[in-house]
Parts: structure tokens; C-alpha cells; sequence
């Protein structure tokens, strides 16, 4: 009986022990910062446009081949690659929002929202309006 009750609690203690670990491994583990999920070389699939102007709207489509791409370093340098030119400078991710300066080519000053940023889609996002006009703009990107 002595070696029974010996055993329940070496197990119990073990079980216990195994609960904690594994709880705390998990939730321990942060989830990637933005900054470090868009890292790498994303091709563009397509750029799509909403625009109205004094409450017409018409909308557009551009698609892109797969020799357009960003490819974005940890170093914070980016090569874009659009039409067979290449467009060098730099990208940072600030309050959930991309900022890309010195390509002379994307530079927004205002940042791109990152509506979709997974391990296999991207999307840039922008929108600008005045008392007579609307702009929606998308930038499709996969991997």
C-alpha cells in the first residue's frame, strides 16, 4: 500500500510539473512583431483603385508579373523591382503602419496601413479624400 501511494503521488507531482511547463511555454511565446512578418521577398499581384470624383465613381485593376517584387531586409533596406527598374531605399513599421522613404518610386509620407500581413499575403492600403474626391488604393503582395 505504502509503495502504491508512493507511486500516485510521484505521478500526480509529475503530471503537475509536465501542466506547468507546458502552460507556461505557451503562453510565453509572443507572437512575430509586423516588423519582423513582412520580412523577405513578397511578389505583387495586383494594384486595385477606388476613385470618385464629384460622385462618380470608377474603379481599376492593374496586374503585375512575378518579376515585380519588394524585398524587404532586416536591415531595414528595400529593393522594389516594378517594370524592370530597380528602386532602392528604406522601411519601418511604425504604429502599424509602413513607411517607405528614399526609393523616389513609393515614398508616402503619410504610411501605408497593413490591412493583410500574413505568412503568405500583404496588402498595402491607402486612402486620401476632400470635399470632392475619394481614393482607395490596394497593393496586392503574396509569397
Amino acid at each position: 500500500m505504502k509503495t502504491l501511494s508512493s507511486t500516485a503521488t510521484a505521478l500526480l507531482f509529475s503530471m503537475i510539473s509536465l501542466y506547468t511547463l507546458v502552460s507556461c511555454t505557451r503562453s510565453n511565446i509572443a507572437p512575430p512583431s509586423l516588423s519582423t512578418k513582412i520580412l523577405g521577398k513578397w511578389t505583387v499581384k495586383n494594384a486595385c483603385g477606388s476613385y470618385t470624383d464629384y460622385g462618380v465613381n470608377r474603379k481599376d485593376t492593374t496586374w503585375f508579373t512575378v518579376n515585380d517584387y519588394f524585398d524587404f531586409k532586416a536591415d531595414s533596406t528595400l529593393l522594389i523591382m516594378m517594370d524592370g527598374e530597380s528602386h532602392n531605399g528604406k522601411w519601418q513599421i511604425t504604429d502599424s503602419r509602413l513607411y517607405i522613404t528614399q526609393t523616389h518610386y513609393m515614398d508616402f509620407a503619410g504610411g501605408f496601413g497593413l490591412p493583410i500581413l500574413t505568412n503568405s499575403d500583404l496588402q498595402l492600403w491607402d486612402t486620401t479624400s476632400n470635399e470632392n474626391s475619394y481614393l482607395d488604393q490596394r497593393l496586392n503582395l503574396y509569397r
